[in-house]
Order: structure tokens, then sequence, then C-alpha cells
């Protein structure tokens, strides 16, 4: 299939990405593949808000590897448990088949997240080592203290290091060993042929984006947040995933170290710096277009420009 369109919704976390592309591929037969670093882990829902607000409960099936919301198909969900390791490596590999069974099966293609490097990734704005982590080097990192990692990262990528939250020791380390890895040939279903790649950002202004990330963390601490996280704790107690945005503050409402209105104040923070990371880092890619979701018509002109 030359000169297939993949469609490409991205932007801030909350501006509504998956719901605009379910609305996508419910009027043209698409499937979406899941950009987002997070939605890869099984139990991890209500914190890494894999279902839109506004989504029918009643519509959604859930599957081994995806999920189905009113009959649309994303892939990308649940891929792993959260004790176990999923790196850029492991997304590439998983998506870059995916796009290749959807092609051979006809299908169009719409790709939804906020996670900017899995993004760049497809759509081979950024390359990545086609090797998988090396254990001895990772021990190694493992052991470096952060400043240093820091330090070395600066020198070797200061874009990178502009963008990356630094008081997360584990993407800072997984982005060393990128950095470090040795130069291999990709593999080839990693290269795409004949793909066009049409960005559609939604975005608004940053208060804005605040406001509604604030109203999206007090409604998963209502609805469920606190009983995921302690089912997470007792099956997976060593998993560094609960060290995540909004996980690392209900692990230290539950362990008694704060109140349950610093956590809340402290999982908005998160947020905030979060979106403030995506913003950072979608600025380089000069080919998006961009659509204001404070904007009446926002959502029919986006989808008159996917397709």
């Amino acid at each position: 299939m030359e000169g297939v369109i993949v469609i490409v919704i991205l932007g801030p976390t909350g501006t509504g990405k998956t719901s605009l592309a379910l609305e996508i591929c419910k009027s043209t037969g698409a499937e979406i593949i899941s950009a987002d670093s997070r939605q890869v882990y099984k139990h991890m829902d209500i914190g890494t808000g894999k279902i839109p607000g506004d989504a029918d409960s009643s519509k959604i099936v859930w599957h081994d590897g995806y999920c189905e919301i009113d009959k649309v198909k994303i892939w990308g969900y649940d891929l792993v448990n959260p004790d176990q390791y999923f790196s850029a490596y492991d997304f590439a590999d998983f998506a870059f088949n995916k796009i290749q069974d959807l092609k051979r099966e006809g299908k169009k293609i719409v790709i939804a997240g906020g996670t900017g490097f899995y993004i760049d990734v497809l759509a081979g704005r950024r390359k990545l080592s086609g090797t998988k982590p090396d254990a001895e080097r990772r021990k190694a990192l493992e052991t470096t203290p952060t400043k240093n990692l820091l330090d070395k990262l600066k020198l070797l990528n200061s874009e990178r290091y502009e963008i990356i939250d630094k008081n997360n020791r584990r993407r800072i380390v997984r982005a060393l060993e990128v950095e470090l890895g040795d130069s291999h040939d990709t593999p080839s279903h990693w290269k795409l042929t004949g793909e066009k790649f049409r960005f559609i950002g939604l975005s608004t202004n940053r208060s804005a984006l605040y406001e509604k990330a604030d109203k999206w963390v007090e409604s998963i601490w209502q609805n469920g947040l606190i009983e995921e996280v302690r089912k997470l704790m007792a099956d997976y107690p060593d998993s560094d995933k609960l060290d995540g945005f909004v996980y690392k503050s209900a692990v230290s409402y539950i362990n008694g170290e704060v109140e349950k209105s610093e956590a809340i104040s402290r999982s908005k923070y998160d947020i905030h710096a979060y979106i403030r990371r995506q913003q950072t880092w979608f600025k380089a890619n000069h080919e998006i277009k961009w659509f204001d979701i404070s904007h009446k018509n926002w959502r029919s002109e986006a989808e008159n420009y996917a397709y």
C-alpha cells in the first residue's frame, strides 16, 4: 500500500486525543495505535487515562493487547505487567509490526498519544538503536549518582537533557543507554515505505490545560485511583511504575506520609510539569497542524483535516 496516510494525533495530556481518534476511526474504519508509554502496562488504567471520560462503559471490551471502544480497536494497551521492563525499543518493535499488519489488512491507521519520543520514532523523525538494552551497561548506569548521569546526558544530547524528567532515574538511564548504544542495522520491519504522516496537534493556552488536568486529577482521586494503587502495591510491590506521576503521590498518601489534599496537590504539580515537557518536545515538529480545543469548531475542523 504505497502512499498510505497515517494520522498522528498528539498533544499535551488531557486534550482529547483518544476521543478525537475514536471519532475519526468510527467514520473511516481505521484502527488506533496508542503512543503512550504508560498505557502499555496492565492493571494501570485509571492513573494512565486509558479510557476517555466521555466513553460509554457498556461499549468497552478488553482483550489481550488491545481494547475495543464502540467497536474501534486500540492497540498498545496492556502489553506487559507493571513489574516488567518495557523500553522504547519494545514499543517500536510492537508498533512497527502492528503497522505492517494493519497495512496488509487494508486498514487505515491512527496513532494517538502524548509520548513524543515514541511518535517521533514511528514517524522516522528520531532514530532508535536496533538492539535491545545492554544489561551490563544498565547495571553500571543504575549505580551511578543521578547528577553524574544528567551531566553525561547533557554532554551527549543537550536537547534530550532539556526535556527529560530530571527526577526520573529510570528514564535518564534509558536515555543514556540509547545515546551510548552501539550502531547496528535497524530491523527491516522498522523501515516503513510509502507512509505519509499527517500530524494533528491538540492544545490550548497553558492555564486552560492546567485547569483540565486538575479536573482530571480530582476525578480519578474520587473514582477508583486509590483502589487501583492499593492493588498494584499488593501485587507488584517492587514495580518502579509506582514512582510515576499520579501513582507516586497516591502511594505516599496510602503509606500515611502525606494528607490527601497534599497528595492531590502534588499530583497536579507533576501533571503540570509533564504538560510543559510535552509542549517543549512537540515544538520541534514543524509539520504539526495545531487545533485549539477551546475553539467552537475545532473537532470538525480536525476531522476534516485528517482525511
